[in-house]
């Protein structure tokens, strides 16, 4: 009888112990549960605070970043850094000596064999080998030190680069007017009130063409070319922006069979254009998915 109320003794211990190691097991378990949620809610506020102060830093270096564009097939980083850095140097607006080039871009290299890798565009742009030959426009990115230095840097806007390095530039020979402009504008800084629209331009059209053509009504601030962003070819249209209103009225109404590049060039106000993009419910009339590269 005392043998039977010790094994059931033991027995009711051994299932108390049993239950008691479940019960340890199972706490252990919340707490590691409850640890590994706490380490998910650590690890997830880094990763928004990383990712946060990526922004800022992607935010800050993008207000000191210059688009320039209409660039010729020749330029190099070498050149366009000279430029910039002599802009800042001897602008009344940028006195400080601090406000340099921290880096620059070239863009807009596209392979003769079209392809579009990396690799490829990589090595057209060493070797200066571009789908539309010579005429190819290039694009680049200029980073400053401060965005102390953009007033100055924007005043480049227009500026004639030629490849003539030791006689003075005039505009003649292998050049362009290059566009400068600030890339952390949501919008272009083209005025529209002062812009035209140009639709029929031949695809081997360049800017400095587009240029010469209009230069009779007056000042031109920009000229930009809609461009596929694969090949970089023009897509038919683009804008002049002149630097007064009353030359964009003049544009468009003296430019009756005006031709360029041996086609004639269809003109109209932007807002016009824009007005009757709207009412087609946004068709862009040929001109959509493309870029502006130039």
């Amino acid at each position: 009888m005392k043998a039977e109320k010790r094994k059931i003794k033991t027995k009711k211990q051994s299932t108390e112990d049993v239950s008691h190691i479940e019960d340890v097991q199972d706490v252990n378990r919340i707490e590691s549960d409850e640890s590994s949620s706490e380490d998910d809610d650590v690890d997830l506020t880094a990763s928004r605070g990383v990712q946060r102060e990526r922004r800022r830093v992607e935010g800050e270096k993008l207000a000191r970043t210059l688009f320039v564009g209409n660039l010729p097939s020749w330029v190099t980083k070498r050149r366009l850094e000279r430029l910039f850095r002599r802009a800042l140097r001897t602008s009344g607006e940028a006195p400080q000596t601090d406000c340099s080039v921290e880096s620059v871009r070239i863009r807009g290299a596209v392979p003769v064999t079209g392809g579009t890798s990396k690799q490829a565009r990589k090595r057209a742009s060493i070797m200066h080998e571009f789908a539309a030959g010579e005429n190819h426009t290039l694009i680049a990115f200029v980073v400053l030190t401060s965005k102390q230095g953009i007033p100055a840097a924007l005043k480049l806007n227009g500026h004639w680069l030629s490849d003539a390095t030791s006689q003075p530039a005039t505009e003649s020979g292998n050049g362009r007017h290059i566009r400068v402009d600030v890339c952390s504008r949501q919008n272009s800084s083209f005025k529209t009130g002062r812009s035209i629209f140009l639709g029929n331009l031949p695809f081997s059209v360049n800017e400095e063409q587009v240029r010469n053509a209009f230069r009779r009504f007056g000042e031109i601030v920009n000229v930009r070319l809609v461009r596929d962003s694969v090949t970089g070819a023009v897509k038919g249209v683009g804008f002049v922006e002149f630097s007064d209103p009353s030359m964009a009225i003049l544009a468009v109404r003296g430019s009756d069979n005006l031709e360029v590049g041996g086609r004639t060039v269809r003109v109209q106000f932007w807002k016009s254009m824009k007005k009757a993009k709207l009412r087609k419910g946004g068709d862009s009339g040929g001109g959509g998915g493309g870029r502006y590269l130039g």
